[in-house]
């Protein structure tokens, strides 16, 4: 099987209402659409999702570096050859990790496809069912809390809380959250980078006492010095996730001792060949992965982190809805599954999607 064709659509999705994190308001979300083909006349997808300030792509930049970089380099290849087929993107260009994660998405959907199994299996698991949290973005504390209960109400067992404001408002939340919703759902907080060192020590200890399971990334992500002396200070669990990009720089922050759980997203690592090696790093550590996503990612790109995520028992959290965040539904039939708060996995070949609706795609030429 060689990869001897590709196609590449514009994909523009928005959200339910404006969401909002410590850096950014978004409410459109841009990413691209690859296909690859190859000469036994199989199609495989991928998604790039780029955010400018985490990847330091656009998707402008993306779809231009796809079309005239990676899939020429790749053309002519055999998608089974993974490790070949990321040393020569890399060779050929550094960084760019949500480009990259595309094409290693569609090769990993290939795989599935000419194996007739889903690429769950070929990572040497079954498909099964993961439970993920719900994330509820900057509001008032009030309205952070109605949408908790409501949530609650719907079967989710998880909620991951965005913070990144004033500490006395984001305490605020907290206990606005845990006085509406009760004791037994699991809380996570998440501050994008949004909380200086002494803020996020002082903020963590205080919410600390309504039973908060991880806080992800309180600092700036370059900061790992500082992320190191609030772990070592904090009663809360610390995830990293925009300190941490790469198999090196999980190196790095294992050196430091800057976190005890590691935020895996596709597009930082560049997708699941590079979370694979990340994984093996962390699990060698004896620490624990999440596996998340951006914002902007559609159920194709949530569901290949969901195959790759249950096939490591290392990854132990799951924030698998970026795709529940938007009002546009990119995947007509199948994909991620959901149920009273769990992803299903499809045991369909490959990611096992069967359909995408056109009105959100546009062709890029």
């Amino acid at each position: 099987m060689k990869i001897s064709g590709s196609k590449l659509w514009n994909i523009t999705l928005h959200t339910h209402e404006p969401f909002r994190i410590a850096f950014e308001t978004l409410d459109e979300c841009h990413g691209i659409l690859v296909e690859l083909m190859t000469d036994e006349g199989v199609s495989g997808y991928g998604e790039a999702s780029p955010a400018r300030r985490i990847t330091g792509e656009t998707a402008e930049g993306a779809a231009q570096v796809l079309k005239s970089i990676l899939i020429p380099v790749i053309q002519g290849m055999d998608p089974f050859h993974l490790a070949e087929i990321h040393e020569r993107m890399d060779e050929t260009i550094q960084g760019n990790p949500s480009a990259k994660a595309a094409i290693d998405m569609a090769c990993y959907d290939l795989m599935g496809k000419a194996a007739d199994k889903p690429v769950v299996s070929l990572l040497g698991k079954s498909p099964t069912s993961l439970l993920t949290d719900h994330t509820i973005s900057i509001k008032t504390p009030e309205k952070q809390a109605e949408i908790a209960e409501k949530l609650v109400k719907e079967q989710y067992k998880i909620l991951k809380i965005k913070l990144g404001g004033s500490p006395d408002e984001d305490v605020l939340r907290i206990k606005t959250i845990r006085e509406k919703i009760g004791h037994e759902p699991i809380l996570r907080v998440d501050a994008n980078q949004g909380w200086s060192v002494q803020d996020a020590v002082t903020i963590l200890d205080k919410i600390s006492k309504y039973q908060i399971e991880l806080a992800e990334q309180p600092i700036h992500g370059k900061n790992l010095k500082g992320l190191a002396w609030i772990r070592k200070r904090s009663p809360i669990p610390i995830a990293a996730d925009e300190a941490v990009h790469s198999p090196e720089q999980v190196l790095q922050a294992l050196e430091m001792e800057a976190c005890d759980i590691f935020n895996i997203k596709l597009m930082k690592c560049g997708g699941i060949y590079r979370a694979s090696q990340i994984a093996s790093i962390v699990e060698a550590a004896h620490l624990s992965c999440m596996i998340g996503g951006m914002i902007a990612e559609s159920n194709l790109a949530v569901s290949a982190a969901a195959h790759f995520s249950a096939s490591r028992s290392v990854v132990r959290y799951y924030d698998l809805d970026a795709d529940l965040l938007l009002r546009d539904k990119l995947i007509k039939k199948g994909g991620l599954g959901l149920k009273n708060g769990g992803r299903l996995i499809s045991d369909s070949p490959g990611f096992g999607i069967e359909g995408f609706d056109s009105k959100f795609l546009t062709p890029f030429s």
